[in-house]
């Protein structure tokens, strides 16, 4: 099952009046992430962002709104990968097991993340054939 979707923004007021004034989403969470996972989804560039999870029923997929917080530059609010699948999945160790027997290993190191409203989860990070970032 698609847990939700990111999409890195650089005008975070501007995108939540969309999803949510115009397409109705609700605002689930809005915080921040900071430390080792964000600066590898930037590439090094970037060490925290803000985080808006929108949802439009209780139980469906979400999108997840990204801003880099400590931009300062039109170059540093460059976005590496714009989109990043999330998957959700009942068992990481069984999964990252299951995918290695198929040759495919994980970009990525595991990250504990947190927050506030949502909770805590395990993430690992992929790609698939033409670089787009799994998660």
């Amino acid at each position: 099952m698609i847990l939700h979707v990111d999409i890195f923004v650089k005008d975070m007021e501007k995108m939540l009046f969309f999803y949510t004034k115009i397409l109705g989403m609700t605002l689930a969470e809005y915080s921040s992430i900071s430390g080792n996972m964000v600066q590898y989804i930037s590439t090094g560039a970037h060490k925290e962002y803000k985080v808006a999870i929108l949802k439009d029923s209780n139980a469906g997929s979400r999108i997840e709104l990204l801003e880099y917080t400590d931009k300062k530059t039109d170059e540093e609010t460059k976005v590496y990968d714009p989109v990043n699948i999330t998957f959700l999945i009942p068992s990481i160790s069984q999964k990252m097991d299951n995918l290695a027997q198929k040759g495919v290993y994980p970009d990525s190191e595991i990250f504990q993340v947190h927050l506030p409203a949502v909770g805590g989860a395990k993430v690992v990070f992929y790609r698939d054939p033409e670089g787009n970032r799994l998660e």
